[in-house]
């Protein structure tokens, strides 16, 4: 479970002064979950719950307040919660786009978007690509150089494969144990995050990692 960050006495000081000033109820919001924060006496749920935004809410005023004090906390967030404004017919555009495989990441959705004269925080980018059915997914890890007709192949007749190794010993054994072993682990070693992806459709993540010497 995440705890909250301590703040060291300059930032109180920082948050004190900002507190006197006057700012919009947005903003207020913000300082509001900083100065219970640093009073150290709720949990980050129940921060929230009494200021009214979410749990991860809480985590990233703390983190944009570590970073840059007030000035960046309330700048950052302005900038993140600009939706911004996409009409019918680009949304639909958007959802080909993914049925092409084009938005992997929302910088391509955010960079297709700006060549439209539409410019957008990633924030709002975020927001668009959930509305034209995109969701964030781990990747199903694929070599480039994989054979899809082979691929199939083996898996229609491998239980076949293994029965046939299995009948000479049946008379022996009970039941006869395949083993596998992988002792380079390849398939561990490609590192694939969080792509987009629409919803019910699996993602495919290709890759191929060469390396000059093995050990068996």
């Amino acid at each position: 479970m995440r705890t909250l960050k301590k703040l060291g006495p300059e930032f109180i000081k920082e948050l004190d002064q900002a507190w006197k000033g006057e700012h919009d109820e947005r903003a207020r919001k913000k300082l509001q979950v900083i100065k219970l924060v640093a009073q150290r006496e709720l949990t980050a749920k129940q921060i929230g719950e009494a200021v009214g935004v979410c749990r991860a809410s809480v985590f990233e005023y703390i983190k944009r307040f570590a970073e840059g004090g007030v000035a960046e906390l309330l700048a950052v967030s302005y900038e993140r919660e600009n939706r911004g404004s996409v009409d019918a017919a680009t949304l639909e555009a958007m959802q080909w786009e993914f049925y092409e495989g084009n938005f992997v990441r929302a910088k391509d959705a955010q960079g297709w978007l700006a060549a439209r004269k539409i410019t957008l925080a990633l924030s709002g980018v975020y927001y668009w690509l959930g509305k034209a059915g995109g969701v964030l997914k781990v990747p199903r890890k694929t070599h480039v150089d994989k054979d899809a007709a082979a691929a199939g192949e083996f898996k229609r007749t491998l239980a076949r494969k293994l029965l046939k190794l299995a009948k000479p010993h049946r008379k022996l054994y009970k039941r006869v144990r395949v083993w596998a072993a992988d002792e380079h682990r390849y398939g561990l070693l490609p590192v694939a995050r969080r792509c987009w992806g629409l919803r019910g459709e699996r993602v495919y993540a290709p890759y191929r990692r060469r390396y000059e010497w093995g050990c068996f």
